[in-house]
């Protein structure tokens, strides 16, 4: 037998705004989630744009492809071009940020923290390796990073950080 629950409207009111109100407390929790993965794959890919800014293919007597047009060619150095510009201002970009963030650490005494991020992202270190070098524990260098990845996500993106 099923039962039926009948409410005024002043009861459904409160319920639909405990649940608008439950549904944006998710939303922000998961914007703010999705900026500091950003921020992470960001770091994690930081030395490869590094190597695309050095690297990448921008002349066109860099090409050694037959068979191409001249049309062809100069919307492929376009392309590459423009990658590698909006590469070098991202990379840039964070730069700036991650000294910030180390000149913030060593102000408070907490050069260890920026080390273990320097070491694990731009060195390629693991969280064991970086323990070990570092005289930490296991566990301090991923939470050391995990602070930093913190702290540093509102300086890259601004005010995208935020909660909406």
């Amino acid at each position: 037998m099923e039962s039926i629950i009948v409410l005024n409207d002043a009861e459904l009111e409160v319920i639909i705004k405990k649940a608008i109100g439950e549904y944006k407390r998710q939303e922000e929790a998961k914007k703010k989630k999705d900026k500091y993965h950003d921020t992470y794959e960001l770091m994690k890919i930081y030395r490869d744009v590094a190597i695309h800014i050095e690297r990448s293919i921008s002349e066109a007597e860099q090409l050694k492809i037959e068979g191409m047009s001249d049309k062809q060619k100069k919307v492929f150095l376009n392309s590459v071009r423009e990658s590698k510009v909006r590469s070098m201002l991202m990379t840039t970009h964070i730069d700036v940020m991650v000294k910030e963030i180390e000149e913030r650490r060593k102000r408070e005494g907490r050069e260890k923290e920026y080390q273990a991020f320097e070491l694990y992202f731009f060195n390629g270190m693991t969280y064991d390796e970086i323990a070990e070098k570092l005289e930490c524990g296991n566990n301090t260098p991923r939470r050391w990073v995990s602070g930093v990845l913190r702290e540093l996500s509102p300086l890259i993106w601004g005010y995208d950080a935020l909660p909406a």
